[in-house]
């Protein structure tokens, strides 16, 4: 979803996720924010996580900034002189060194312009948190990953080869057709060519006698004619 760097503007998108208040009491600040990182961390990839930037506002002094520090994988900044976040994420955006790979999540528009004139991309940030709600969860992601390798590979536990060749073959000797007899294709023959049977059904290719069978039915036939004809050579055909 983003092949460059991210550049959050955190306050902005604490709004959108509906993680801020009016106010705070001591530390209930900082908790939501970590609540907003833990939400975001979860959904991106670790290359994601470990391009992004989120900037948050440090006005209010029960914010209790902090310097620069990693967080979930996430570089998390308290804006500096001025403790104005849009400052500090449109300097980061002129200091950026591939500008055209930046993306900024901000629904200000202030912000959205500064990314505008570098070639950057923007996202809103009500946006952004629908597309991480449409990715799988943690919980899906590691189902995925500890997904038996042999269904792909091939490559069966021990025996199991073996089990299920004995299965197949079992499978293959109930089902084979019972090998036609020569009498059998005789009487079969004999009845076709017999006059007043009626209609007879046509045999189906499974049913059809190999090359060597007919070869061999002709033969009988030849014999048998040839017999009939010494012992009565004046019987009509």
């Amino acid at each position: 979803m983003f092949p460059g760097d991210i550049l959050i503007d955190g306050y902005n998108v604490l709004h959108a996720a509906g993680f801020a208040q009016q106010s705070y009491r001591r530390g209930e600040f900082e908790k939501r924010r970590n609540k907003l990182l833990r939400l975001i961390s979860q959904q991106l990839s670790t290359r994601e996580r470990l391009r992004t930037t989120i900037v948050f506002d440090a006005t209010d002094p029960s914010v209790m900034p902090s310097a620069p520090h990693v967080r979930e994988d996430i570089l998390v900044i308290f804006a500096g002189e001025g403790g104005d976040a849009d400052a500090t994420i449109e300097r980061l955006i002129r200091e950026n060194s591939a500008p055209r790979r930046l993306c900024v999540v901000s629904s200000d528009h202030r912000l959205q312009k500064a990314a505008r004139r570098r070639r950057g991309r923007f996202i809103d940030s009500d946006v952004f948190l629908q597309r991480l709600a449409r990715r799988p969860t943690p919980e899906e992601r590691s189902q995925q990953q500890v997904e038996p390798t042999a269904k792909h590979t091939g490559n069966l536990p021990p025996g199991e080869v073996e089990a299920w060749l004995r299965v197949f073959e079992d499978i293959d000797r109930s089902e084979s057709p019972p090998r036609r007899g020569r009498r059998e294709l005789k009487s079969n023959s004999a009845d076709m060519t017999r006059p007043g049977r009626g209609h007879q059904a046509i045999p189906s290719a499974e049913d059809s006698p190999s090359a060597d069978d007919l070869t061999s039915e002709i033969g009988f036939w030849e014999s048998r004619v040839s017999e009939l004809w010494d012992a009565d050579p004046t019987a009509d055909d």
